[in-house]
């Protein structure tokens, strides 16, 4: 199934949804084809009710302005494009305010599936 988004855009926006044990969100997100880990912040985390402060996983990660180590969770189902993966450990990381967004689909979700983007057509499809 195709997805759409804005045609040349320079980032594609696709909605995430979260579920573990029982409760469910779904939040704006980027999807980031060079980005290894799927980032989610950690407020929504929290609202999954995992504490990611008592996680001992801590994953280092290279953001814009310098290397950091964040907390890394296990979510139980992960959806996206009308495609899902179970058990998918997460970053917990908040994203800057002016990106309006609070989650990058990254590699880790991404490669459980083929992708193919058309920037010209604005689509992208995970097979």
């Amino acid at each position: 199934m195709k997805y759409r988004f804005k045609p040349k855009s320079q980032i594609v926006l696709v909605e995430i949804k979260l579920s573990h044990h029982g409760k469910e969100c779904s939040i704006p997100a980027a999807l980031d084809t060079g980005a290894a880990f799927t980032v989610i912040d950690p407020d929504l985390v929290r609202y999954l009710d995992i504490d990611p402060s008592k996680t001992a996983c801590k994953t280092k990660i290279v953001t814009a302005t310098k290397p950091e180590f964040c907390p890394s969770v296990m979510i139980e189902k992960v959806s996206c494009l009308g495609r899902t993966v179970k058990k998918l450990r997460v970053i917990c990381h908040r994203l800057p305010k002016e990106t309006n967004l609070q989650g990058l689909l990254g590699g880790d979700f991404l490669s459980h599936f083929d992708i193919r983007i058309n920037y010209r057509k604005g689509f992208v499809e995970l097979v």
